[in-house]
């Protein structure tokens, strides 16, 4: 049992996608979430561990209101707790090359899938 979160600590998370009606996509980090009759792409997302700091600071970035009356901006919490502690992934582009985990690739990524990838990691670890 370790009492301090190690520079180096990981939390991996899969989201598995999966086509609906009109050629869209929909996400989830719950394989029980997918309907039986889909194909299912499934993605590993490899997170840092976030410390007291970390936590600290991606709530800090979230607030709004003041002092008496604090809210947080679901949206800016999402946004960066995946901006702040994802250190990789496995996606590939459509020649099966992997695709550099970076800031503008995270922007381009399909917020169905950042959004189930931010849920995952928030089930295995408390910001």
């Amino acid at each position: 049992m370790g009492y301090f979160v190690r520079k180096n600590d990981t939390v991996t998370v899969e989201v598995y996608v999966y086509e609906v009606e009109n050629d869209q996509i929909d996400a989830t980090h719950d394989k029980s979430d997918v309907p039986q009759d889909k194909d299912v792409d499934t993605l590993t997302f490899i997170f840092r561990k976030p410390s007291h700091a970390d936590s600290r600071e991606i709530i800090k970035s979230a607030q709004l209101g003041t002092n008496d009356n604090i809210q947080l901006n679901v949206t800016e919490f999402q946004d960066k707790v995946l901006t702040s502690l994802i250190k990789d992934w496995d996606l590939k582009d459509d020649n099966g090359i992997k695709v550099a985990c970076n800031t503008r690739n995270l922007d381009a990524l399909e917020p169905r899938i950042a959004r189930a990838a931010v849920a995952g990691i928030l089930t295995k670890v408390q910001v």
